[in-house]
Parts: C-alpha cells; structure tokens; sequence
C-alpha cells in the first residue's frame, strides 16, 4: 500500500510505499545538545531512552533533551570517552565499549563501572572496542580491533577469548540457531555456534588473491550481506556445507546495512544514504524532502531501528538523522473531485487489499489502489439509495472484510461488501440488544463521529 499526503483542504497521512524516496528527516547535532557531531554508535535501553556513543561521550535522549556524559566531568565514572560500540541487554544493562576496554552503565547510581572480568588466563579486555553484541540466548559478544572477540557467559560470569579467526574483528551479527557470524579487517568472515565454536569459514584470506577489508554485516531473511572496504556490496553464496563464496551485488560504498523490508535495505555509505532492492540490484538515493529533496549526502557510521519502528542515522561529522516510523515515504497526491471549490476529507480506512478508501465532504467515498489509482464511482454496484448515504461519511472503519461507513444523518451504519452496500438493521437483534440496552440506542440519530469495534461487534460511538 503506498503512502500519501492528500493534496485536499485537509492534510492527512496514510501508510505504505511509493517508488521514490523522498522522507521527512529530523537532525540532531551539537547544537542541539549532542556531546558530539562524530557519532559512532546508537542503542535504545528498556525504558525506551535513545543512546548514541560519540568521539567525546554518551549522550542520552529522551526525546525531548540530551543528557550528556562526557570529558568535562568524569565523576559519572565513564573514564574513557571515545565511544566506539553500544549495546542494552535484556536485563536492561548498557554495556559501553570504549577506546580502552568495555564499561557498564548502573541506572540506580547513573554512572558507569570497568567490566574487569577476566577469562580463565587471566586475560582482561584492554584496547578499542569495534562491536558489542547480545545473541539470541543471552551471551554478550565483544569484538576487539587487537584481541580477537570474547564471549560473556552472564549465567556463571565466565569470559572466554577467540582470537583465532583474527585480532582485529569489524562486526558481528546474529545467524541461523543462535549462531554467530563475525567479520574480520583481515577479511575473513566465520560462523561460530552459540557457544564460541568455529563452524564455517564464508570467506578466507587462503582462498582470494584478492583480499579486501570487511566493514560490516547483516544477516536477514536466511540471506547474508556484507560491506566491503573496497569492493562495495556483497551478498553470501552457499557452496557446500563447508565454505561460501560472496556475488557482488553493488558499487556503492557501503559502510553499513539494516533490513527494511523483504527484498529492500538501507545502506548508509560515504556518501548518504540508500534503499538497495536485493532482487533487481537496482538502488534508490535518500532525499528530505524538508530541503526541497535534496540528497543525504552525510558520511555513515550506524543504523538503528527504535521499537517504534523509527530509523536513526549517526554521522560521521554532522550528528544524527531521525527517520520517522518504518521508513515510510511520502507522496503528495492531488485529487480533483466534481466541481471546484474546497474539498475536506473526513476520514480513511485501509482494507485487507491494501485499498485506500478516503470519504470526501459532500462529495462521496473514493477508492485509491495500491499503484495509486483513483475510482470516483467505488460503489457503482451498491443501490442508489446507498450511494446518496455515502455522500456524508463521517468515518469509516474495515473489520471482518467488510467496509463501515458512518454517515452524518440519520440512524444509519453502512456496510460495503463484494460490490454490494446494504444498511445496518435499525433495531439490532442477539448480542446487540445488551449493547443497546447499557448504552441506549445502538444507532442514534444525532451525527456519530467514530466507529468502533468489539466483542459484540462494529458500532457507532
């Protein structure tokens, strides 16, 4: 289902896709309160505040202000703040990973403590940190650029270090089965098992002459991609049981990816920011539209999708972008209706085929398609006393299959099914006659401005 902004006497928004990609971003930087413009890294804790690691320190946003923990005052305990990977855990812990070592952030103390723990040789996480990574059992993954990556076992406390497929590791995403896959500056690119083990080498410096560096992974929909220093885009072609194989599939300079749809990414890159369409290949630029759609050009460092579907971009020089919910583009659409003067819509509804029904005042109930196409006549197989109803819907609502419509006269509910439109009994039997009884009469005559749904069915409110 497209998305569009009726070009109407109201402005109303309504869900879906459209071919061109213009959104609504919001930016965020210094001057807004940001700790820093170079931001690396972005989280989102349990109660829904928005961290983003910088050059200098954490910056917490709770959508309104940004809380700043940074170099001017260290007796939050964050005692390194070049920031390079966040992480918020299911126990609603925030693990920071910094130019020196891994620190934890305690919200009762609002302050942060060294994660000194070491592996059973004594070993203790020193250096940068490039990736930290909670999979699907629990286990906290920390990838290093000097010390391979290590696995925290929460349940028991333990570390345990793999610095086997490389010392420096680039980026780690989750896998089929808990597994893991993790990427390396050397080039290799392994999948271990929940539990550290090595299971499959995907590409290895052995078997290219030749070798270029791995920025990061996304692993999504049983499909595997990469972004390669040099050589752009890449997607995972299994041979055998035992090794994989990339294909090419992009020039671009991709630095990082994150899933939009089936079928669709967002690639942020040198050079903004991107929808790369996985079947044909063929890739769509960013604009915002809020500049008269002119191109993000920003440098890319991460992606993040909030659990409102939001999409934050952090830059490498100008702050952070916001992308409202699911990414969802918008496209103006003008709709000429009879004759000329204002036009007031007055209300919307999205049925099961994707179908955009918008009620027009005094002008009736058109139907937009998918593609974007406009019926004038929707309800050309309906009686003509249904169709003169339809003139003065005040809401609409799709349940069951079925179209409500909600006229402003009279004590009329209207129902629109397979061509067919048809009038609510006035005197509603069964199950309605409590309804009616508790609440009075079901259907009232006064204009009703809503419909709603429940156990007992649709109705008016």
């Amino acid at each position: 289902m497209k998305r569009f902004v009726i070009s109407l006497f109201l402005l109303i928004g309504c869900a879906g896709f459209v071919s061109a990609r213009n959104y609504a971003l919001v930016s965020y930087n210094a001057d807004n309160g940001l700790s820093h413009n170079t931001v690396r890294c972005i989280a989102q804790d349990q109660r829904g505040f928005m961290w983003f690691g910088t050059a200098d320190g954490l910056s917490r946003f709770d959508g309104v202000v940004f809380r700043v923990y940074n170099s001017e005052n260290l007796r939050h305990g964050l005692l390194n703040t070049s920031v390079h990977a966040l992480c918020a855990d299911r126990k609603n812990r925030l693990w920071v990973g910094t130019e020196q070592g891994v620190y934890l952030y305690d919200e009762r103390k609002d302050a942060f403590s060294h994660f000194g723990v070491r592996t059973q040789y004594g070993v203790v996480i020193t250096g940068r940190i490039t990736r930290i990574f909670e999979n699907g059992d629990g286990k906290i993954w920390i990838g290093t650029e000097a010390q391979g990556f290590f696995v925290y076992h929460p349940e028991d406390g333990t570390l345990e270090q793999n610095s086997r497929l490389a010392d420096a590791v680039t980026d780690m995403a989750g896998g089929p089965d808990w597994n893991v896959f993790v990427s390396a500056r050397n080039g290799t690119v392994a999948e271990f098992d929940s539990e550290g083990r090595q299971r499959l080498t995907v590409l290895s410096t052995e078997r290219n002459a030749h070798v270029s560096s791995v920025r990061s992974l996304c692993y999504n929909n049983d499909e595997l991609w990469s972004c390669f220093e040099t050589d752009g885009l890449a997607k995972m072609t299994w041979s055998g049981d035992s090794a994989a194989k990339w294909t090419r599939r992009g020039e671009i300079p991709a630095r990082v990816l994150l899933p939009l749809s089936r079928g669709e990414l967002l690639v942020g890159s040198d050079d903004g920011l991107f929808v790369f369409y996985t079947g044909s290949g063929e890739i769509d630029p960013v604009t915002d539209m809020t500049v008269r759609s002119e191109p993000y050009t920003y440098t890319v460092n991460a992606l993040f999708r909030d659990r409102e579907g939001g999409i934050w971009v952090a830059t490498q020089y100008n702050g952070i972008t916001y992308l409202p919910r699911r990414l969802k583009p918008v496209e103006h659409m003008s709709l000429k209706i009879g004759e000329r003067g204002k036009t007031l819509a007055t209300a919307f509804a999205e049925d099961d085929d994707g179908n955009l029904w918008v009620a027009i005042d005094k002008r009736g109930v058109l139907k937009v398609d998918a593609r974007g196409r406009v019926d004038t006549e929707p309800f050309h197989g309906a009686s003509e006393s249904f169709r003169r109803e339809v003139k003065n819907v005040r809401t609409m609502l799709v349940a069951g299959g079925r179209l409500w419509l909600n006229p402003c006269r009279g004590r009329l509910c209207l129902r629109f099914e397979n061509g067919r439109g048809a009038q609510l009994p006035q005197r509603p039997r069964g199950e309605n006659l409590a309804l009616r009884r508790r609440r009075g009469d079901a259907f009232p005559r006064r204009c009703r401005n809503d419909l709603c749904r429940d156990a007992v069915g649709v109705r008016p409110v």
